[in-house]
């Protein structure tokens, strides 16, 4: 699966990462409908959000 990988560094260190990959193609592949999987990211941001304020 194409994805893209960022990772910066400092001093010649690793300071952070970040990777970006296409969801839809991951699903597709895995066998999982995106639709579920969105719904269970809304439902966690929801709560998240919850517990927050």
């Amino acid at each position: 699966m194409p994805f893209a990988n960022f990772v910066p560094f400092q001093d010649g260190l690793m300071a952070g990462e970040a990777v970006y990959f296409d969801l839809a193609t991951l699903c597709e592949q895995a066998g999982i409908p995106l639709d579920r999987i969105r719904a269970a990211a809304a439902a966690r941001r929801a709560g998240t959000a919850a517990a927050t304020e």
